[in-house]
């Protein structure tokens, strides 16, 4: 069985981790946006990888709710969560439990901090407030973050 990405992503850098994942994979792999799975059978795949940002300090709707729908599935498949952000692995750590957990159950799943990227000239007044609040806090430049672990992202690619 080969193994499965989903992935949401609304400022291209989870998206961005996926590419470079399918061009270094070694083994067979099925990568869909969590918007366009359908009526995908995840039984067929032995390891399931669920990829997002965290937006607002929460999982985006999209992926809780496809971890919702799916979970009497996802509790008995290995799951990983890779997570990008601006923040600590324990912050995101947290997030993916607190809106994960209930639906996964007895399932150890897995979750892998990656380190994000923030820009800003793409966003709304109040988002940019927020982030650069964010990047003051963290004592980084908001106009041209980049906190990806390359490390981190390069032993997951390792994975495929």
């Amino acid at each position: 069985m080969k193994n499965l990405i989903l992935y949401a992503s609304r400022n291209n850098t989870t998206e961005e981790t996926v590419l470079r994942i399918k061009s270094h994979a070694i083994e067979p792999l099925d990568i869909y946006k969590i918007s366009e799975t359908g009526d995908l059978n995840l039984s067929l795949y032995s390891h399931i990888y669920i990829g997002t940002g965290i937006y607002g300090g929460r999982l985006p709707y999209p992926v809780a709710s496809y971890v919702k729908k799916n979970k009497v599935v996802l509790r008995q498949k290995p799951v990983t969560f890779f997570i990008h952000g601006l923040d600590s692995q324990d912050k995101y750590t947290k997030i993916v439990d607190q809106g994960v957990s209930r639906y996964l159950e007895g399932n150890p799943y897995e979750s892998i901090y990656l380190g994000g990227k923030l820009d800003i000239s793409s966003q709304s007044f109040i988002i940019k407030m927020i982030l650069i609040e964010i990047a003051n806090k963290n004592h980084f430049d908001p106009n041209k973050a980049d906190t990806r672990k390359e490390e981190a992202i390069s032993e997951l690619i390792k994975r495929f």
